[in-house]
């Protein structure tokens, strides 16, 4: 809490992946009166291969199911991906409404 105040602050961590639309959330839930303010704070390596499929048997032996499973790593790059595609897809359908004609679409 600050000093005479009613206001406190939160210090989190959060992926960068997982605060994308952070803020709405935290005003829509907190009714307008919260002030979200991200800031960044660090950054570190995932020590794995998105694209490791185990294809030895002593890989698969080390790894059993989760040799088939994604890792973290490919896990964020789908969501990257899929969240920029989103985005792509939103500007292209705002450029091709905007004027009338369908003349910015790309088909």
């Amino acid at each position: 809490m600050l000093p005479e105040t009613d206001l406190f602050t939160i210090r989190v961590l959060i992926p960068v992946a997982e605060s994308f639309g952070f803020t709405e959330e935290i005003r829509k839930r907190g009714e307008g009166i919260t002030d979200p303010q991200l800031t960044f704070s660090h950054w570190g390596i995932i020590s794995q291969d998105p694209f490791f499929v185990a294809k030895t048997a002593e890989q698969k032996e080390e790894f059993g199911d989760q040799a088939q499973a994604p890792t973290l790593a490919k896990m964020l790059i789908d969501k990257v991906r899929k969240r920029k595609v989103s985005f792509e897809e939103a500007k292209t359908a705002r450029i091709g409404t905007s004027n009338g004609s369908e003349a910015g679409c790309i088909r």
